[in-house]
């Protein structure tokens, strides 16, 4: 059996926004992606809300992707990975950059690279733009600023992509942050996610 790891935070979880807990197996978009792909492909869930891509804070910290990302890619020696992390980066505390988000996301991109390496065998990356965000609701406090660095994503992420020759797809080309929680996904866009990213990737699988 074949593997898609889904490496991300609360949105590749399943968060169900305004009212909190996550959606039913059948409603995330990782799920919808394994419907698509041919039988000998498994999607895994490697989704946690409030991780970061990690490479700025201590890679002890519970929510750093950095820091569990090898034994993450250890544990399930995944054929393919996506990695959509970034939104958390924004918060102000950080005090980071576009620029420098899409650094760190890169940065795992570049950690996968070196354990294919070390594995002998290959191991395509896609590296996922998380969408734009509004200061509202959930991220009306402790996110200042991060409206507008998040609309700088897509020029920094393409360029690292870019630069690493992966995979890249801007999901905000196709889906959009609740408008009124101002980060997580309503119900109809994780399908919408889905379609989309398994369009730009489907080649991958064949």
């Amino acid at each position: 059996m074949k593997s898609v790891l889904c490496f991300g935070d609360s949105n590749t979880w399943g968060y169900v926004p305004l009212q909190g807990g996550r959606y039913p197996s059948e409603l995330r978009w990782t799920t919808l992606l394994e419907r698509m792909l041919p039988d000998d492909w498994q999607v895994i869930n490697e989704g946690l809300p409030g991780r970061t891509t990690g490479f700025h804070e201590s890679i002890h910290s519970p929510h750093s992707g950095l820091g569990y990302f090898l034994p993450c890619l250890e544990k399930h020696q995944p054929n393919v990975v996506v990695i959509m992390l970034g939104t958390n980066d924004l918060q102000s505390h950080l005090n980071l950059s576009a620029k420098d988000i899409s650094s760190g996301a890169a940065h795992l991109v570049k950690q996968a690279r070196h354990f294919a390496s070390h594995q002998g065998y290959p191991i395509d990356v896609v590296l996922v733009c998380p969408p734009p965000i509004y200061e509202v609701g959930f991220a009306q406090d402790g996110f200042d600023g991060a409206e507008e660095k998040s609309t700088q994503f897509a020029e920094h992420y393409k360029a690292r992509a870019e630069e690493l020759e992966c995979c890249y797809f801007d999901a905000g080309d196709f889906v959009a942050s609740s408008q009124v929680e101002g980060v997580h996904w309503h119900e109809d866009q994780p399908a919408k996610f889905a379609q989309a990213l398994h369009q730009q990737i489907k080649h991958l699988f064949s």
